[in-house]
């Protein structure tokens, strides 16, 4: 067994953890608006109904929020999973699912500020919660690796690449 998967789960594991409940129930609950009457109040942004009508709330049938559901429903699994099998997350696997999530987000937000041109409070918690995710990941991937400078140097490139 790698000397990573034989520690216990630590803060990345209980940040993560938190973070993917907080998205998960964020896009639940968008997901429950898509295809119910029921309507959120939209109490900072003032935008939130011409966001979660336009023409980049759904992904073919599925309304965008379904595919939160899908990344923040693993992290959260992958936490508990973690837990309960007394056991950190494997570091690279995490950072790249994480890169995911945000690239997505970023993409989300950029069309909300230049496309859409209104603002989805719901929208902006989901998209820092994967901000969020994927910093927890990074720290936790350059910590873990922080004794081989070949590993810290494939991250900076990959940082670079996302960048």
């Amino acid at each position: 067994m790698s000397r990573e998967l034989a520690n216990k789960p630590g803060w990345v594991e209980i940040a993560l953890g938190l973070l993917g409940l907080a998205g998960l129930a964020d896009s639940i609950l968008l997901t429950i608006e898509h295809y119910t009457a029921l309507t959120l109040p939209c109490t900072f942004a003032k935008g939130c109904e011409t966001v979660l009508t336009s023409r980049f709330a759904t992904v073919g049938p599925l309304p965008t929020a379904a595919l939160g559901i899908v990344f923040y429903g693993l992290i959260l699994f992958a936490a508990i999973y973690a837990f309960t099998h007394k056991m950190t997350l494997p570091r690279l696997p995490l950072l790249i699912w994480s890169s995911l999530g945000l690239i997505s987000s970023l993409g989300l937000t950029y069309v909300q500020a230049f496309i859409i041109r209104a603002w989805c409070q719901y929208c902006l918690l989901s998209g820092l919660s994967s901000l969020l995710i994927f910093v927890v990941a990074a720290i936790a991937y350059i910590l873990t690796n922080k004794s081989s400078r070949k590993n810290n140097d494939n991250l900076k490139q990959f940082i670079l690449f996302l960048f």
